[in-house]
């Protein structure tokens, strides 16, 4: 899909918490870190006697040197985790969301649509972005809802 063929939408999103392994990787070894975090965060939340709230996703940050992902599912309050799977909480605030319907390789796209549309409309990042997954890398044209937390750029100038 090119930029400009993705539809943004910005909602408000209450906290969410959410049980995740976390790890750093390179880019060839982003598929093999996600599978192995879904099963364990899973099992976390399943030993629990818990189920997943929404999809799994992926939360990613871009340090220098590689890449550090949080990846696992929404869960209800009340999940501890445990044994390498962590508590965190997605953050409350403001999203601009897109869906990338196809292969995981050209979800840049998504990315590259969401930070032209914030440009145009006067918005900054405001913290990490994530991705859910609403199918499994079997389906042909998997479906992957990339968020980014975003607010009014006059915000960050203090005007």
């Amino acid at each position: 899909m090119a930029e400009n063929e993705y539809e943004i939408h910005v909602e408000h999103r209450d906290e969410q918490p959410a049980v995740v392994v976390r790890g750093h990787v390179s880019m060839d070894e982003i598929g093999a870190f996600i599978g192995d975090a879904f099963t364990r965060a899973l099992a976390g939340l399943t030993g629990e006697g818990l189920a997943p709230t929404g999809p799994p996703f992926a939360l990613y940050s871009f340090p220098h040197d590689g890449i550090d992902l949080a990846a696992g599912f929404p869960c209800p309050p009340g999940a501890r985790g445990g044994d390498g799977v962590e508590l965190i909480m997605l953050p409350a605030g403001q999203v601009a969301t897109t869906t990338h319907v196809g292969p995981y390789a050209g979800v840049a796209a998504a990315y590259n649509a969401i930070t032209s549309w914030m440009s145009e409309n006067g918005m900054v990042a405001a913290g990490a972005p994530w991705e859910s997954y609403l199918d499994g890398p079997e389906v042909p044209m998997p479906r992957t809802v990339v968020c980014a937390p975003c607010r009014p750029a006059d915000e960050v100038a203090g005007t």
